[in-house]
């Protein structure tokens, strides 16, 4: 259990930084919208890095 909270800290903290890097680069160089471009990074985030690394790295099927 105590293994399954730090990598599930470690997730977190990592999506954190990405969405923030993300949606800072949309909206600084790419001029996007604020709203849309998180809504889009969370999205994209949500469905691809989330659920990756929760199904392998946090609970795998063993």
């Amino acid at each position: 259990m105590k293994k399954q909270i730090i990598r599930y800290m470690l997730v977190w903290l990592g999506n954190l930084l990405l969405v923030t890097f993300f949606v800072y680069l949309l909206t600084r160089f790419f001029n996007l919208n604020y709203l849309f471009s998180k809504i889009a990074v969370s999205v994209v985030m949500g469905l691809s890095y989330n659920y990756y690394m929760q199904k392998q790295f946090i609970f795998p099927v063993k």
